[in-house]
């Protein structure tokens, strides 16, 4: 009895993780987010770890732990379900009404495409969300290996269900009928099952069906517009709560829109927790609940969430799931800009996901356009007018001078206002933010063109999902260790803009010295440093001879400060903490990074350990280094650069891919799980030890056993090569298993 309470308690600590989990992926546009998502989604992921495509790099410690992680899945995975950010924002499309989406320029198009699906691919459209709904329950009763006759029946009433569901929908106004219809019962927790077949069947079908795919015709039904479209809507949900905008003086941009997008992903996977084939009541609309079905906590719901393009959508889940992990996706450049059909697309969707960058832009086009006063009322023509004169003058070239045209012709300005506004953070998509913000990394080589064959992807997948199902099963890798050194060190910082750790190991991953960008040694941080402090000349020792005495200085802030008093700002208690650099930059008009206060992360980093020490060895940072940091690193000839976030600039090709190639340092994408998430993953619920006893598992107890009844128990001769609980290894690692015996 005791032996059976144990194990059930064990059991049921497993069931936490074991029924519930999210991930939410986040990466730039054809970085392989897809693949990743097609990946967790699959039926038979488990049978893609099986097998290495060679095991040369490979030490005998990681095969081990290959094994573990093939053991483990081969009986506890389970497939997640695609929930794709981009059918979601479909539904806000459709709260609009009709002739609101007409009157929008990418609404318009998104109707006609949806049109012509409804029209002419009723049947590709039918067999696609039936087999959809057939994939979604398979996953939620994965478990259930065998099934009844009793469950065939109810399976078949599902799909009859399924067909008569899209049936009812015969055109465009009824497909808006219906939503409405499903929108209402989803906020009432009214969960039928035609909202289950909207949210999981019919919106990431059609989505599907709108999405461009290779060498597809204009006129097929698929957007050709499809991703500036969805970043359109997407921008404006966030920053209206609706996808199109129709007001003519511009958008009505509220804050209470922050949280909508991800509050409406909330309800779609609340509709999963409500298990649509559990219940005999089901499709009997005229049954004691009317068609509902209830919420089964035994329900497995394991969740794939594709794609966060804004970090607060993320920060929303993980308020709120400890299940959840927000997962980066990343491959290189070079990859990824050869699945552009040109370069121009490529770098014009860069300069639409990556917030600083944009911004940067417009501020030097807004400065140029107040230079050039005579035309800052019609800028439009002005720029299409003088294309190639500001091109030169500015120092961009055509794909950033399109990029500013986009934002001063949009109909309703919505990037334009949100720069001015200063809440672009909130209302843009910032991919860039979501990567440094992610809790795992990953990265596709898209040399192997097919995913299935990524076996650094698969295998890094693995170990994730083994980990989420049990924690602490594995150890950390020596690169999430001295990286996850490196995330803790940049908290240190107490820069105002951003934080960047760093660490230097030597060649075996030694940790030699770690650093954070912050001011020198005996100068106090930015963020410690307040304007009225400053300006009152209190606590001086704070602030430089330059910052109290010189006149331009001085007089900056007493300006700074009058219009203050005017607009009688308050901040609510928080300290005026001030950037130097920002206002220096300010008055004498020229910007320069060498007017920082800050030494940057990886430039304390290398000066702490010295040259000699850190010659053949890595540098860990939470964010590429710049062009100087990069000098510094080539100087201390650094071996490798592994890092997470991708600094903009000339810093590889320009500083460290020049000279002698034993010299120059590989950049290295991160891969593994870093911050709260390497806690959660490495931290085990119990002693394994302790848990292997619950079992019944641990070898002091079952040799007591074997001398409490009798010393003759066991004696028989056990083929050593043979395991009752061993399963048969993959055929691939044959040899090595033999090698290791």
């Amino acid at each position: 009895m005791e032996r059976i309470k144990s194990k059930e308690f064990v059991n049921n600590l497993s069931e936490q993780s074991h029924n519930f989990c999210i991930i939410g992926l986040t990466g730039k546009i054809k970085s392989g987010t897809a693949d990743v998502c097609s990946l967790l989604t699959s039926l038979d992921f488990c049978d893609y770890v099986t097998q290495p495509a060679n095991t040369e790099g490979f030490t005998m410690s990681e095969i081990r732990e290959h094994k573990v992680v093939y053991r483990y899945l081969h009986h506890h995975w389970r497939p997640f379900i695609d929930l794709s950010v981009a059918s979601v924002i479909m539904s806000f499309l459709m709260d609009s009404d009709i002739i609101d989406v007409q009157e929008d320029h990418y609404g318009k198009i998104a109707f006609k495409s949806i049109q012509t699906i409804l029209e002419k691919k009723r049947e590709d459209f039918q067999a696609k969300l039936l087999n959809n709904v057939k994939r979604t329950i398979h996953c939620i009763r994965y478990e259930e290996r065998k099934w009844s006759a009793h469950q065939d029946a109810k399976q078949k009433g599902l799909e009859d269900s399924c067909i008569e569901f899209f049936q009812s929908i015969r055109s465009i106004k009824d497909l808006w009928d219906m939503w409405h219809n499903v929108k209402d019962k989803l906020y009432k927790k009214d969960f039928t099952r035609d909202v289950f077949f909207f949210c999981f069947g019919l919106l990431p079908v059609l989505e599907g069906l709108l999405k461009p795919g290779p060498n597809v015709a204009e006129n097929d039904g698929r957007m050709v517009e499809y991703t500036p479209a969805f970043q359109y809507f997407g921008n404006n949900v966030r920053a209206t709560g609706k996808a199109v905008c129709i007001e003519n003086s511009g958008p009505n941009v509220n804050a209470e829109s922050l949280f909508i997008l991800p509050e409406r992903i909330n309800q779609f996977i609340k509709v999963l927790r409500h298990d649509p084939f559990s219940n005999q009541s089901l499709g009997d609309s005229n049954g004691p609940t009317g068609g509902q079905y209830l919420e089964n906590k035994n329900v497995t719901t394991f969740v794939v969430i594709n794609n966060f393009k804004n970090i607060f959508e993320a920060y929303y889940f993980k308020r709120r799931y400890s299940a959840f992990y927000l997962l980066a996706v990343s491959c290189d450049e070079k990859a990824r800009e050869a699945k552009f059909e040109n370069i121009s697309d490529f770098k014009m969707a860069d300069l639409k996901e990556n917030l600083s960058s944009g911004k940067k832009l417009f501020q030097k086009a807004i400065k140029y356009i107040d230079d050039h006063k005579e035309h800052a009322e019609q800028p439009r023509e002005y720029i299409e007018q003088h294309k190639k004169t500001m091109c030169e003058d500015m120092g961009i070239n055509l794909v950033e001078l399109g990029f500013i045209k986009d934002i001063f012709t949009e109909k309703r300005a919505l990037r334009k206002i949100a720069y001015e506004a200063k809440i672009a953070p909130f209302v843009l998509q910032d991919v860039m933010t979501c990567i440094e913000n992610a809790d795992i990394f990953v990265t596709r080589d898209h040399s192997e063109t097919d995913y299935h064959c990524d076996y650094p992807l698969i295998r890094s997948l693995g170990r994730i999902i083994t980990l989420i199902l049990h924690p602490g099963l594995l150890t950390p890798t020596k690169l999430e260790r001295c990286m996850q050194i490196a995330m803790t060190a940049k908290l240190n910082s107490g820069c105002l803009s951003r934080q960047v750790g760093a660490v230097v190991t030597d060649g075996e991953y030694n940790i030699l010295s770690l650093g954070w960008n912050d001011a020198p040694c005996g100068v106090e941080s930015c963020i410690r440093r307040n304007f009225f402090d400053l300006l009152r000349k209190h606590d001086p020792e704070a602030y430089s001879s330059y910052e109290l005495d010189a006149p331009e200085f001085r007089n900056y802030l007493e300006k700074i400060n009058l219009e203050m008093v005017k607009s009688k700002s308050d901040l609510n208690g928080l300290p005026m903490a001030f950037c130097f650099k920002d206002i220096y930059q300010d008055i004498i008009k020229q910007r320069d990074q060498i007017y920082t206060r800050a030494l940057h992360g990886e430039e304390r980093a290398l000066s702490m350990c010295g040259n000699e020490r850190a010659k053949g060895g890595y540098l860990f940072t939470t964010s590429s280094p710049c062009e100087l940091c990069a000098k510094k690193a080539k100087e201390a000839n650094i071996s490798k650069i592994y890092y997470i976030e991708q600094y903009p600039g000339i810093s590889h090709t320009h500083v460290i891919d020049v000279g002698d190639q034993s010299m120059r340092a590989r950049y290295e994408f991160f891969v593994g799980a870093v911050g709260g998430a390497y806690v959660k993953l490495y931290t085990p619920i119990i002693p394994y030890k302790d848990e292997l006893a619950a079992f019944d598992f641990s070898v002091v107890d079952v040799h007591k056993k074997i001398v409490k009844n009798g010393s003759n128990a066991g004696s028989d001769v056990i083929d050593s090569n043979s395991c009752e609980f061993e399963e048969e290894w993959p055929d691939g690692l044959q040899q090595i298993r033999q090698d290791e015996q």
